[in-house]
């Protein structure tokens, strides 16, 4: 047991950086500003899922079923337990870097497998702050409850994203044992994920249901909530007090959770290994070597990289994704948008659709980790007889490449369904491509600013990097300029036109204002940049 609790210390001081909270450095002052940061973002986000789940509470006491919003905190949780572990697992139990090293110790692969299980619960029970306690909160105002009530669903805790976990550690442990290529494992990960996003986002289309027939609505969401997973109605009907269903709940979650750790701890190290040798080309042939720029080398490693990390890629795409759905979104939740000419100026709603799409655009970007990507082969392309601004180029294009298609795609939907004329579209088109090139040069900015190579896994570099958070607040101000630039030309100055040019000045200048940031204090950072 003592060996259990000093690699579960090991690992969660390697994985949250604890250390360096106590170590007098700049890194230290740095993980403190971050924690500050993550502190306040999280409170923000429980808060705005609390207002969520207030909402739909309105909906299911309109409905006359208020208790079913501890339902949907149950099943929340459990999805995103699924959603956080599945990206995870493959890696974290066999594939991680410290496998040998672990390997080497004293110690029964039991005990390794069971260590890394629980530091996969912890991040899930995170996630409860977000899902399970605002709904309880919320159940707790609309639903009497009692000393029973209270003491069974704070045991609940500890078992509902057992099975969540289990299950997407039997999916890695099959596809450890299977020595299928890197490749095709990243694709499939890819495509789960991103079905299981769109599914989401048409899924929370339907939402206007609510105002509508709030009794239907909430038939609806017990039938579908019922289905999403089967083990749900017994918790949430434990909770309540029936102690049979709650027994169900807590034997069915655990038992599977157990034997995992048994099955897995006498195949342990095979998994490990051929899951690395997955990786190994077999049937390699020595050919002929084509001759590139060096600008064209660079893009080519970035792009590999971008498509061969599955996190990486649906980190950053989510937001370009997301001004494609709130666009179609806004088409077919109105109709009378079809036909605005006669209701208000197109080119005022023109100057809406830049905003919305210039945000979610700009709401993510590749460059804000690609630097710390690099990880500990960062001496490398450092090294690398190759001109800092080449290497800055090749990070940079990937961004644009990325958002510069969907900025095109939604101009055209744009186009066809709202009946814009030609200057409409090339302002579409236009601007946010302006402000997508920014936050791409924004983001490398960032993370030459706060770069982080002592990353054991690149999740850590993709969503725990205060250089993505600084990238992400960069976006924020970029919206509020161009809200501002469209109310000083239509409100203030009572002109679209001058809103129009205001819009694409502001473009222009803080692209330029980027550009001359990145080639000049860029450089130098670069510069003294050591891994």
């Amino acid at each position: 047991m003592r060996n259990f609790w000093t690699i579960l210390k090991a690992s969660l001081i390697n994985s949250f950086a604890i250390n360096k909270l106590f170590k007098k450095s700049q890194n230290r002052a740095r993980s403190i500003i971050m924690l500050i940061f993550i502190g306040i973002a999280g409170l923000a986000m429980m808060a705005l899922f609390g207002v969520y789940m207030y909402v739909f509470e309105t909906a299911f006491v309109a409905g006359g079923k208020p208790e079913i919003i501890l339902l949907v905190g149950i099943v929340f949780w459990s999805l995103m337990s699924v959603v956080m572990t599945i990206a995870r697992a493959n890696g974290y139990l066999f594939k991680a870097k410290d496998f040998e090293m672990l390997m080497a110790l004293p110690v029964r692969p039991r005990t390794i497998i069971a260590s890394k299980l629980v530091s996969l619960l912890l991040v899930n029970y995170f996630i409860m702050l977000y899902t399970y306690f605002p709904a309880l909160v919320i159940y707790a105002i609309f639903n009497p409850t009692g000393v029973l009530f209270w003491v069974l669903a704070v045991v609940a805790i500890l078992f509902i994203p057992l099975l969540p976990v289990t299950v997407c550690g039997i999916l890695a442990y099959l596809l450890g044992l299977i020595p299928i290529k890197r490749k095709l494992k990243n694709f499939a990960t890819i495509i789960f994920s991103l079905v299981f996003i769109f599914v989401v986002m048409l899924g929370s289309m339907g939402a206007e249901v609510i105002e509508s027939d709030p009794q239907g609505f909430t038939d609806s969401i017990v039938n579908t909530l019922n289905k999403a997973y089967f083990l749900a109605p017994y918790a949430f009907s434990g909770i309540q007090g029936n102690i049979n269903h709650f027994f169900i709940f807590v034997v069915i979650s655990a038992v599977p959770f157990v034997g995992f750790i048994l099955l897995v701890s006498h195949n342990y190290h095979k998994a490990n290994t051929t899951t690395v040798s997955g990786d190994v080309v077999k049937d390699f042939k020595l050919t002929e070597t084509k001759v590139v720029g060096q600008t064209e080398a660079i893009f080519g490693k970035e792009i590999r990289k971008y498509f061969g990390t599955p996190m990486y890629l649906l980190n950053t795409i989510v937001g370009p994704l997301l001004s494609l759905v709130m666009l179609i979104f806004l088409i077919t939740k109105t109709g009378e948008f079809i036909n605005f000419g006669e209701e208000i100026d197109q080119r005022l709603f023109t100057l809406i659709i830049i905003g919305l799409i210039t945000f979610m655009v700009s709401l993510t970007s590749t460059t804000s980790c690609s630097l710390s990507l690099e990880g500990k082969n960062f001496w490398i392309i450092k090294s690398a007889p190759i001109p800092t601004k080449t290497v800055f180029m090749g990070k940079i294009f990937v961004n644009i490449i990325i958002t510069l298609p969907i900025i095109v795609i939604d101009a055209i939907i744009a186009a066809i369904f709202l009946k814009l004329d030609l200057f409409s579209v090339l302002m579409i088109v236009l601007i946010p491509s302006l402000f997508a090139i920014s936050i791409s040069l924004l983001g490398l900015y960032a993370n030459l600013l706060l770069p982080r190579f002592d990353y054991d896994q690149e999740i850590k570099a993709i969503k725990q990097s205060m250089s993505v958070l600084v990238t992400m607040a960069f976006s924020f101000v970029i919206t509020i300029l161009l809200v501002g630039a469209i109310l000083l030309g239509f409100v203030v100055l009572s002109s679209v036109s001058l809103a129009y040019l205001f819009v694409t000045l502001l473009a222009i200048i803080v692209t330029a204002i980027s550009y001359i940031l990145i080639s000049t204090h860029g450089v130098k950072l670069y510069d003294q940049l050591n891994c």
